[in-house]
This record gives C-alpha cells, structure tokens and sequence, in this order.
C-alpha cells in the first residue's frame, strides 16, 4: 500500500508511479574449454548447463544445471555442486564411465549450425527431467511447453589442447541487460536481469 502526500499533508488519491527492483548480477565463468554453455532465460531466472565435445570429457562431475536469480549467486541442481562449471579437459576414454550426464555431449564443432541444435535440444532434455521444470515452462498445448530448444542460446568455449590449457579468472563484467516489467494495480515493477556476454531468447 502506496500513498502520495505533498509537504503540507494533502493526499493524491490517483497517481502513478514506477518501482524498480534490480536483480543481483551473477559473475559468469568462462565456457568450458573443448565444450560449450547453453542457456535459457525464463523470467528473472538464468538457466545454464555445461556441456563437452563427445572427444573430451569433464575434469570433474557437473551439475545438470546452473541457474541464477534475484539473489545474484549461482545455484545448483542437484544443490551444493562445485562452481564454477568445469572445464572439458580429459580426452575421452572408452573403456572409462563418462563422468556427465548422456545429453551433457555433443558431436561436431560448437558454433556448426547442426551442432548447435543438438546442444540446445540435449539442454531441452536436460531441463526436462527436472522438478521444477513444469514450473518454469508450463505446457500450451499437446505438443508446445513455454519453453523452446529455439529460445536456448549457445556459447561455444576455446577448442585447445587439453595438456597446455591456461588458467583463467572469473569475469564480472555486465555487457546484456534484460528487463521484465509487469503491471501491479498502479505500480509498474521491473525486474533487471543482466548477463554478460549474448543476447538471450526469453520464455513467456
């Protein structure tokens, strides 16, 4: 509940304003090396998963996905896995269990178009299995959810020799933002999200 009043006390009964609500900024890591990022935008909410070329493989277990909100800390699911994200930095060994999930790879070069469809289709099947999938992308009909592998933005990482990689630090800066504004009674709130390196498609 919201009053206007100027200084000597009388009272605007019909007024308009706007309120702002500014979502924290997550640091966003680099994309693996010798793998790739894929993300959706769902709201306020940033969903990411990690994923390697088929050749390589992770240097440690994954989350299946990374999601940041208004609090402006990266989250994990299942929780409490290790961030950042790895990097994709084993040569893949047949004869040894993958450390990530079946749709955590892909075949070809990221930046391929062909390529790039399986990731973002291998994301769709990600985020599918998961509880709150429903929540965040609820169905429209038989055969369409809010969400599309089309709305799934690919960020391809460095292709390098895994023995001579290089290490690299955290980037904070913010070059994408996003603002989500809804209409409460007479109050416009909008929801700031940043992102530092690419244009997203947002679910609505």
């Amino acid at each position: 509940m919201y009053r206007a009043t100027d200084e000597w006390g009388n009272e605007n009964t019909d007024c308009q304003f706007e309120i702002k609500v500014t979502g924290g900024q997550c640091p966003f890591y680099e994309e693996p090396i010798n793998g790739a990022m894929s993300c959706g935008g769902v709201g306020p909410t940033l969903f990411c998963s990690a994923m390697c070329s088929a050749a390589y493989d992770f240097a440690y277990t994954p989350a299946t996905q990374y999601y940041c909100d208004n609090s402006g800390a990266w989250r994990t699911e299942p929780g409490g896995m290790a961030l950042p994200w790895p990097d994709c930095s084993e040569l893949y060994d047949p004869d040894k269990t993958r450390v990530g999930l079946e749709y955590q790879y892909y075949d070809g070069t990221c930046g391929d178009p062909d390529t790039n469809r399986e990731i973002q289709e291998n994301f769709m099947m990600l985020f599918r299995d998961l509880w709150y999938f429903d929540i965040f992308c609820p169905e429209l009909n038989d055969t369409h959810h809010a969400c599309e592998a089309s709305d799934v933005v690919v960020h391809c990482g460095e292709v390098v020799d895994y023995s001579d990689r290089k290490k690299r630090s955290v980037t904070n800066e913010t070059r994408v933002e996003f603002v989500i504004t809804i209409q409460i009674a007479n109050a416009m709130v909008s929801f700031v999200l940043k992102h530092p390196k690419h244009t997203l498609h947002m679910c609505t």
